[in-house]
């Protein structure tokens, strides 16, 4: 970092100065922002609170459903920002897990012929007007 401010110093480029000197752009960058602890992103005290207070009255809302009624305020915020102070206070909704078929209880899966077998009812309309049943019985190993 020391040779990079010098380079800088003798009138280099940000850019040239840290590839000469083998430092990531990212890093010289990061490292002025922390010398002069400036802020990345200010957001007013009143929008935490308003954040707050949607996720309190709609508490089954995540930050895309906050972030839309946000914005129809007229407070216009990136939708990772209103994620980010959720998270900060603890506001999040708790990610639900899709299960498969397989995964739920008291269903089983056929490991061999006439184990599992499924049914199935259709009705037909007859030119007649009344209707015929239609009622299929099929084996899940075989489909047959």
């Amino acid at each position: 970092m020391i040779v990079c401010n010098m380079l800088i110093s003798n009138g280099f480029s940000a850019n040239k100065a840290t590839i000469l000197s083998g430092i990531p752009k990212s890093t010289y960058y990061n490292r002025l922002l922390i010398k002069e602890n400036k802020p990345r992103i200010y957001i007013p005290e009143k929008n935490v609170e308003r954040i707050i207070e949607l996720c309190s009255m709609k508490i089954t809302y995540g930050y895309r459903r906050i972030w839309a009624l946000l914005r129809r305020e007229g407070i216009n915020h990136n939708p990772k920002t209103v994620l980010r102070i959720m998270r900060e206070y603890n506001l999040t909704l708790k990610k639900s897990v899709h299960k498969g078929r397989l995964g739920r209880k008291n269903l089983y899966r056929a490991r061999g012929p006439d184990e599992l077998w499924e049914a199935d009812i259709t009705y037909v309309p007859t030119i007649g007007g009344g209707t015929t049943y239609l009622f299929n019985v099929i084996d899940c190993f075989t489909k047959l």
